[in-house]
């Protein structure tokens, strides 16, 4: 096997091509201008205004950048990227295992090629860890048990043990995951994305199988921050009428195999995906943020009905609630502005204007 070189850096998100699609109002923001999710916000954090000059928000493009510096968490320790690399040299960090093809760092194990070096693909193993951060603190999801990701060499190869098209970024299964080759999650710039929902999605499965689909994936890509390029996929099919679909519609698509056509394929699961982003959306900005839904997953973890969790949390069950973030009857948050952005692009801001 060949070894591929590993590209990880700030690529550039083309939009090309997207011609008439492109409808709406012109765009002066940036999806990085608004704050980040945090578990103490004021919701809903944005108006209607912020959202139609920025987008939604998007923080997930700049931990390439050569000002990024690892985070730390309540005992000092660094994680996220850089946490495990300094460029190719592998740090001696607790609790890490390297192995041929193997690095193995708290509940996750990643495996690749190995012929690759270490730190050629560790920052999804970085990418990784620091999304179990996230979900710790924001809605207190902690792993029970451990997860093994397969890192393809090549997207044939992914498609090959998969059955997937690249705008399935991976495949789980209980605790085992096939990611799509991080070389190209990156130079697609959906590394961090990715990461943030695969994480996400397998702490939720792990702890239940009682859930609706519409609620795991729009966790993953709510708490993942993909509203941005959301709005870039679907700018194709916008001509063709609504993107927005029912929760029944969400459940059967996301539920459904995939499709033979690769081009009904990528639009049943991207148009679904997004219709679950803002249930999710709406759940948790405009039904008293992320506290409820931290403590509906916890009551369901530890066995409750989610019926039972989802009145005692929200005041309706599964179904009414469903219904009541119905993407069809709410529309976009963002308004009229739905042109695609380039996230990974972060803008200089230039100075405030002053009153008159």
């Amino acid at each position: 096997m060949g070894r591929i070189a590993m590209t990880i850096g700030l690529s550039v998100f083309c939009l090309a091509g997207l011609g008439a699609a492109t409808l709406a109002v012109a765009q002066t923001g940036h999806p990085s201008f608004l704050p980040p999710l945090q578990r103490d916000d004021e919701f809903p954090r944005f108006t209607l205004e912020e959202l139609m000059e920025n987008g939604y928000p998007d923080h997930q493009h700049g931990y390439f950048s050569k000002t990024w510096t690892p985070l730390k968490d309540d005992r000092g320790r660094p994680y996220g990227v850089g946490s495990i690399c300094r460029g190719m040299t592998l740090l001696p960090v607790e609790g890490l295992v390297s192995s041929s093809g193997r690095l193995s760092y708290g509940p996750i194990t990643f495996r690749f090629n190995p012929d690759y070096q270490p730190c050629q693909v560790a920052p999804f193993l970085e990418l990784c860890d620091m999304a179990l951060h996230l979900y710790r603190d924001l809605l207190d999801l902690e792993a029970v048990g451990s997860l093994t990701i397969t890192n393809p060499d090549k997207v044939a190869d992914y498609a090959a043990s998969t059955g997937y098209g690249t705008w399935r970024t991976f495949r789980l299964e209980g605790d085992h995951c096939i990611v799509q080759p991080v070389n190209v999650l990156s130079s697609r710039t959906l590394i961090a994305h990715a990461a943030i929902d695969l994480v996400g999605q397998w702490l939720i499965r792990e702890k239940t199988d009682r859930l609706p689909e519409w609620l795991i994936n729009g966790v993953g890509c709510y708490i993942g921050e993909m509203g941005t390029h959301f709005l870039s996929y679907m700018a194709q099919y916008r001509t063709d009428g609504s993107i927005l679909l029912s929760p029944g519609d969400v459940e059967k698509s996301l539920r459904a195999p995939v499709v033979d056509d690769p081009g009904l394929d990528k639009r049943m699961f991207r148009v679904a995906r997004y219709s679950a982003f803002l249930m999710v959306w709406r759940l948790v900005e405009n039904n008293g943020g992320l506290d409820p839904l931290a403590g509906f997953l916890k009551a369901v973890s530890a066995g409750e009905d989610p019926d039972a969790a989802a009145r005692a949390f929200y005041g309706r069950d599964i179904e009414t609630l469903a219904a009541d973030l119905d993407p069809k009857k709410h529309g976009e948050p963002v308004g009229a502005a739905v042109a695609p952005r380039n996230p990974n692009r972060i803008p200089v801001r230039g100075p405030e204007k002053q009153g008159p």
